[in-house]
């Protein structure tokens, strides 16, 4: 099946990645301040994680087994998560196999244009972020200059 029509442009822009879940108040915080701070100077994507069971609680090996076969065809940098862990991570978040993934909320990835990671952010104080966001913002004035 195709549908006619053109694709959208790409988004020149720098991308502020906050790989996060519903209930990580610190994700949100720092999805929020980036906003607010980088306004239109970046795309800001909030990456939604969450721990997905379907029936029988954790017994369910059948499920989790449909999961390790997706997860082995998934391309790298999407992160699936089961039975609270994580079973397929990305090597840009810094987040290791086996980590609680409560424990290892918040990461967010500063991405530069040319697809250079500018830094990352994994804990929430408000200062540090209001900093690194600075930071982040004058790499991508200078990365924007002639």
């Amino acid at each position: 099946m195709s549908i006619p029509g053109q694709l959208a442009p790409n988004d020149p822009r720098p991308v502020f990645m906050v790989f996060g879940a519903h209930w990580c108040e610190p994700c949100h915080r720092i999805t929020e301040d980036a906003a607010e701070q980088l306004g239109d100077d970046a795309m800001i994507v909030f990456v939604h994680l969450d721990d997905v069971d379907i029936g029988m609680g954790l017994g369910n090996d059948e499920i989790q087994e449909a999961v390790e076969d997706m997860v082995a065809t998934l391309p790298e940098g999407v992160t699936v998560l089961t039975r609270g862990r994580i079973t397929l991570f990305s090597y840009l978040t810094g987040l290791e196999l086996g980590d609680d993934i409560q424990a290892a909320l918040p990461v967010a990835l500063m991405i530069l244009p040319d697809g250079t990671i500018y830094g990352r952010i994994t804990t929430y104080d408000a200062d540090l972020v209001h900093d690194q966001l600075a930071g982040y913002q004058a790499a991508i004035a200078s990365s924007a200059a002639p």
